[in-house]
């Protein structure tokens, strides 16, 4: 008996020694994976079918609380009606984009939904932030469009240039030959080409990227070539532009693109005075 005792009492220690070994190889597998866990950069959390979040790694606390390093409010899904819905179907859901509204910033997440197997009330939820990733996604599209744009502009201004330059053409010679009392209308031809030929200059500098080409300019120079092109419409409102400029100055600049800033400001001036 004292034999039978004593080799159950080796089997009780054997047996507490497995069970401590596998308690500790449990412990690691555990301290891995919430190391893992929390280094993943998406809000991961567990949650009931209720919505209630069980737990949650760093990147989920800090998206509902980011001064907070404590666990996350258990109730802080159910906060999000969008969220919430797609929670509340119990379905799995992969990588579906929902657009929402946490801590008053406006997000939109890839969201996936996995009700887990083993446990069937117990459901993970994954939010990757996408937000940065869909904004570029935008500004990329709108830069696409805007490059067609740009191609289709090049084309119809070199279809309308070309015509426009000989209409202004024949009616500067029009206004040469033509008795004074028509010249007024061949002035007014003139003026409503360069106009015209301004809308397409103005098209083709929205629509496409420019680089600056700068060189040494004198400015006087730049300004009277600017406003030679606003002066007709200008004179047609009998306005007129008295120049008072420093001859000598010159500057490192973009002389077409100083002079499509400079013809801007003379037409809002010349629109601005009362007719």
């Amino acid at each position: 008996l004292k034999q039978q005792l004593k080799n159950s009492q080796i089997d009780i220690a054997d047996k507490n020694r497995e069970l401590a070994h596998k308690v500790t190889e449990i412990e690691g597998i555990k301290e891995r994976f919430f190391g893992i866990l929390e280094s993943i950069t998406d809000a991961v959390l567990m949650t009931d079918k209720g919505g209630q979040i069980l737990t949650a790694n760093h990147a989920a606390r800090k998206l509902f609380d980011p001064q907070s390093e404590k666990e996350t409010e258990s109730n802080a899904l159910m906060e999000i009606p969008e969220i919430a819905t797609e929670i509340h179907t119990g379905k799995q859901i992969q990588d579906k984009d929902i657009s929402c509204c946490i801590n008053d910033d406006d997000k939109i997440f890839m969201i996936s939904v996995l009700p887990m197997k083993n446990s069937p009330d117990r459901i993970v939820v994954i939010l990757k932030d996408i937000t940065e990733y869909h904004s570029l996604k935008t500004r990329v599209a709108r830069e696409d469009r805007m490059t067609a744009l740009g191609q289709v502009a090049a084309s119809v201004a070199h279809e309308i240039r070309n015509p426009l330059a000989a209409v202004e053409g024949f009616a500067r010679l029009l206004e040469r030959d033509v008795e004074e009392s028509q010249k007024r209308m061949a002035s007014k031809i003139i003026q409503a080409t360069r106009q015209l030929n301004y809308v397409v200059s103005n098209l083709l500098t929205y629509t496409r990227g420019q680089s600056m080409n700068r060189f040494p300019h004198e400015l006087s120079q730049v300004i009277r070539e600017a406003a030679e092109l606003v002066i007709p419409m200008a004179e047609d409102r009998d306005i007129g532009f008295e120049f008072k400029l420093k001859e000598g100055l010159a500057a490192f600049i973009d002389s077409i693109q100083i002079k499509q800033l400079l013809l801007n400001l003379f037409i809002n001036a010349v629109q601005a005075c009362p007719v």
